[in-house]
């Protein structure tokens, strides 16, 4: 197996990807196959789900050298640690060879004396690959706004407060916390939205734990837009779309109306 990424774009998502990844959990495995890279990470508590796929085509070389999906995992801190050194100009290579049991990770100059060269090898993790699947089902709401926006507000809530409280009806959202001594409330109107839709007469309100929605949000350098999808039913899922048939999947489960 040889993966290779140029671009210092695709380097920075799949960075900040492996940045965000390794606050999930402590390990991270891969799903290889001929389509594309798959990850799915759970945390320790098991209300936060992270799905990441990239397509074969995201990466400036993906060879899977054979048919057969090949299962890897990695220490998470580890792994972030070696691709966080990367040099805007230099290409990022991993490969495993069939027999090895570490992955083998290298910084090579795509620019002549532009950085060192840099090679390292890491160890898998034993563990079993055990893939959820997600059925397609309808939410209540869904929308849509700019990742950047969001990321500040939701840090500007989470210090005043741990659940965030999420109310929408047809004309408004509103992002609510408080604790014993203070409330805050954001008003979204629905116009300054990159998308919005909700069920006809809905009127909703469910609670989340804002630490993990704030550490799920923290991505601005993959997109610009970021999207929620909601529902009394599922999960709360918020969706990164990353190009070229790839996406990132956050799952989070809703905590008790207060």
């Amino acid at each position: 197996m040889i993966i290779i990424i140029d671009s210092k774009k695709a380097k920075d998502s799949f960075v900040s990807l492996f940045q965000n990844l390794r606050h999930n959990s402590a390990s991270i495995s891969m799903k290889l196959t001929l389509s594309g890279l798959h990850i799915q990470c759970m945390d320790k508590s098991t209300i936060c789900l992270a799905d990441l796929k990239l397509d074969a085509s995201w990466f400036n070389s993906y060879d899977l050298e054979g048919d057969e999906p090949l299962n890897l995992c990695v220490d998470s801190a580890l792994f972030y640690s070696i691709i966080s050194i990367k040099s805007e100009d230099q290409q990022l290579i991993i490969k495993k060879q069939e027999t090895n049991d570490y992955l083998e990770i290298e910084f090579n100059n795509l620019i002549n004396n532009s950085d060192y060269n840099k090679y390292f090898k890491l160890n898998l993790i034993d563990n079993e690959y055990e893939e959820m699947l997600f059925p397609d089902v309808d939410y209540d709401a869904e929308f849509s706004i700019q990742t950047k926006n969001i990321i500040q507000m939701f840090n500007q809530l989470n210090n005043f407060g741990n659940i965030l409280k999420i109310k929408c009806n047809e004309e408004t959202i509103n992002l609510i916390t408080e604790d014993n001594n203070t409330f805050m409330k954001i008003n979204i109107n629905c116009d300054d939205l990159n998308g919005y839709s909700i069920t006809e007469g809905e009127d909703l309100e469910l609670n989340y734990n804002l630490n993990y929605i704030n550490k799920m949000c923290m991505l601005n350098k993959l997109t610009e837009v970021v999207e929620f999808s909601l529902s009394k039913e599922y999960p709360l899922k918020i969706s990164y779309d990353l190009g070229t048939s790839s996406q990132l999947l956050f799952y989070l489960a809703s905590t008790a109306n207060s």
